[in-house]
């Protein structure tokens, strides 16, 4: 009775994991890239169940192939579930350049598993026999030409050091977080309780790994189940559990820098993705307070005029802001949006006129050129420094300049418009 029930719920976690990563992976949210990652993370993270019931039910001699065809997800889940976090965390949209190189074991693996899986039936029946047989876990006979427990080390220490480094995640990240703030508090939560039942069924999965090896003998009617099985079942659902009780991780987890910079007669604007209405769902809980918004004010003019001028690097963007000055990057944003008489744009604009402004008062320009002297205040186009200088100043460039020379004006910084 108690088999036929543990076969049950292997395939209902099965099939439950299976659909729920599916349906993520294709979901349409207001953060597609992070909902692809969980999604795939779901999915790859519900394939020791979906083997384990193929080896239970027999079904895996009818296809001994799915043996080695998958077996590359073992050393997927590390990388991808700490891409997850990376980007749940730190807002992120795409993959950095350097991330495939966190890919390469898994992509080994495949590798190595092409000859089984091109050899035929007849060559793979015996490995699906000795998963059937319950063979110690340790004592199976490779399909690479890696050897078995030399594999199993190699998954473990891959798991171990991204634990590690997910850890380091969330540490970095909590401490740029205001708890008060429910939705800051949500991700983090999120977060943490992710990474703890991945660790945890890593762990369960290890344990009982080592149990089969030494040979004891509990609850082994399930293939490579043992009494850990159900713990990692609870665990494995408690994440699927977790997506329904909290519509915003399924819904991407919003953030405010979906933006979109369009420009309209001849001037820049921030346009905001309409795909999912975050303030409305949010709002009660994440208006900036007075307080916050007189201490966030005073932060980042401090950060804007210390000595590292980080507005004078070209690529210089709200994530950058985020980073040096510590104020979460969906804070800046709702406060730009929201609470700032100018956007982004506009503010770090301000603050590039306003260093060109002070290399003119210091006589740059007799050894500079105007274009040269906005390049080294941050502006990436000559154009853009020249629109902008008209905006703020009334004048073009060269206009100013020539005035300046008879004496007719004096160089100003230009004010916040706060």
């Amino acid at each position: 009775m108690l088999a036929q029930f543990t076969l049950a719920l292997l395939i209902f976690i099965s099939c439950w994991g299976l659909s729920m990563g599916i349906l993520i992976l294709v979901a349409k949210t207001v953060n597609p890239f992070l909902n692809r990652l969980l999604g795939l993370t779901i999915v790859i993270m519900v394939w020791p169940y979906i083997q384990t019931m193929l080896i239970a039910t027999g079904t895996i001699l009818q296809f001994p192939c799915l043996y080695g065809a998958f077996a590359f997800f073992y050393y997927l889940t590390p990388p991808i579930t700490y891409f997850y976090l990376r980007a749940l965390l730190f807002d992120e949209t795409k993959f950095y350049r350097t991330d495939w190189r966190h890919l390469i074991p898994a992509i080994l693996q495949l590798a190595f598993s092409l000859p089984f899986l091109f050899k035929g039936f007849d060559h793979q029946i015996p490995f699906a026999k000795e998963l059937v047989n319950q063979i110690s876990v340790t004592n199976l006979t490779s399909i690479t030409i890696v050897p078995q427990p030399l594999a199993l080390f190699f998954v473990f220490i891959q798991t171990a050091i991204y634990i590690y480094y997910s850890f380091k995640l969330i540490q970095n990240r909590k401490k740029q977080t205001n708890p008060n703030q429910t939705h800051q508090f949500l991700i983090l939560s999120w977060a943490k309780s992710f990474l703890y039942y991945f660790v945890a069924i890593a762990i369960f999965m290890f344990l009982n790994a080592a149990r089969i090896h030494l040979d004891i003998k509990f609850f082994d009617f399930i293939p490579f189940g043992g009494p850990l099985f159900y713990l990692r079942s609870i665990l494995y659902s408690l994440i699927l559990i977790g997506i329904f009780k909290n519509p915003e991780v399924l819904y991407g987890l919003p953030n405010f820098n979906r933006n979109i910079i369009e420009t309209r007669n001849g001037q820049q604007k921030v346009q905001y993705n309409p795909a999912f209405v975050a303030e409305e769902y949010y709002l009660p809980n994440t208006n900036l307070t007075p307080e916050q918004l007189q201490e966030y004010s005073v932060i980042l003019t401090e950060f804007m005029q210390s000595g590292l001028k980080p507005y004078t690097q070209h690529n210089f963007n709200i994530k950058d802001l985020s980073m040096g000055s510590g104020i979460p990057q969906h804070h800046i944003a709702f406060y730009f949006r929201y609470h700032s008489p100018e956007s982004f744009v506009d503010y770090r604009n301000r603050h590039r006129l306003n260093e060109a402004i002070r290399k003119i008062q210091n006589s740059e320009f007799k050894k500079k050129t105007l274009e040269g002297i906005g390049q080294e205040s941050g502006f990436a186009s000559r154009i853009t420094f020249f629109n902008v200088f008209k905006k703020h100043t009334g004048m073009s460039a060269t206009e100013y300049m020539e005035k300046l020379k008879r004496g007719e004006i004096q160089a100003r910084l230009i004010d916040s418009p706060f």
